[in-house]
């Protein structure tokens, strides 16, 4: 979280915000001030807002890659949406997509993605 710079007056999409990972970086993203919008199923939603998240998106109920704004930030905790639809919800201006995989993301095991930016 601190590599990404999260600061007060940022929009920041969580996606899987609803697991371990996930609610640790809600709860440090609301610290530093940061608008939040989770991303996670619908048995979560309830909890997602009570520990501070300001939107949360249902992804069984709708696509969040369609109309879920512009930001700032976006961590994507399960790598599961497509990269290339995920990067376009960052500022035009320049934002940060940090996809945080559980695992290695192939079989020769290269480890973690990088973080992409838009600029």
């Amino acid at each position: 979280m601190r590599k990404a710079g999260i600061g007060a007056g940022q929009r920041i999409l969580i996606i899987g915000a609803g697991g371990s990972f996930g609610t640790y970086a809600v709860q440090l993203a609301k610290q530093a001030g940061a608008e939040v919008v989770a991303v996670d199923s619908t048995g979560k939603l309830e909890m997602l807002r009570e520990i501070g998240a300001d939107q949360v998106i249902d992804y069984t109920e709708r696509d969040f890659t369609d109309d879920a704004g512009t930001f700032d930030i976006v961590f994507d905790v399960v790598c599961r949406a497509p990269f290339g639809r995920v990067v376009r919800l960052l500022l035009p201006a320049g934002g940060t997509c940090w996809p945080i995989p559980a695992r290695p993301t192939s079989s020769a095991g290269s480890g973690p993605h990088l973080p992409a930016t838009r600029r």
